[in-house]
């Protein structure tokens, strides 16, 4: 059962009306053209900027293009968010910050095996690997030390909430072991729990106020004796 769900009327209206092909619109539409047009002044107007004001700037230009049965924007803002997202949520390791591998964007996610319903394939748990239009997610080069803390850094533009922390042994996953929940401590990780893992998956899912719903981060990582 999806616990962790919400219900995306508007959604299921365009894919219902769009069924036929005279709702949606070529790419080369007027209409096409003119959401381009806006995109590509976003991207102009923020690409200097911080992180978080260019988060701020494409999600609200998302929440604007109410209308894209042909996906003339859609798919291309929120990978420009997800971009965004990977500088605004970090795990720090000693000295070290890693930015998330990827974040899927999901309208659900299953409350036991934590997978995401969403515009992208989730194969998290297969082999480490997943392909998400042109994007590739790749192994970690991330080796976690014998011990201490993995704190967890989210920026307060996110307006994100924690639903959980989760870890899983990759070595495992495919056996159907569900990832296990973490006790939330300051939003830190204790690494013990990870060490006795050969190849480690953190996953942390927030639930967000804005139309992309939840957000799943996945990390990668290798014991240091692996």
């Amino acid at each position: 059962m999806n616990i962790f769900s919400t219900t995306r009327i508007a959604g299921i209206l365009a894919v219902v009306c769009c069924s036929t092909v005279l709702c949606a619109q070529p790419s080369n539409s007027p209409d096409c053209q003119e959401l381009r047009s806006r995109f590509d002044a976003t991207v102009n107007a923020v690409k200097s900027s911080p992180a978080a004001l260019q988060y701020s700037a494409y999600l609200k230009l998302l929440t604007s293009v109410s209308d894209d049965p042909a996906d003339c924007v859609s798919s291309d803002i929120e990978t420009a968010i997800r971009h965004a997202e990977q500088q605004l949520i970090l795990l720090k390791i000693g000295d070290k910050t890693f930015a998330p591998e990827w974040i899927f964007h999901c309208g659900e996610i299953d409350a036991r095996t934590l997978h995401c319903t969403g515009p992208e394939a989730d194969d998290t748990m297969l082999n480490g690997a997943v392909l998400g239009g042109e994007a590739t997610l790749k192994d970690s080069v991330g080796i976690l030390p014998n011990s201490g803390l993995a704190q967890l850094n989210v920026s307060e533009s996110l307006a994100a909430d924690v639903v959980g922390i989760y870890v899983i042994d990759r070595s495992y996953s495919r056996d159907g072991e569900p990832p296990v929940r973490i006790p939330i401590h300051g939003l830190s990780i204790p690494l013990s729990k990870l060490h006795t893992m050969k190849s480690s998956v953190v996953i942390v899912v927030f639930r967000c106020k804005d139309p992309l719903h939840f957000r799943k981060c996945v990390w990668f990582f290798h014991a240091a004796n692996s």
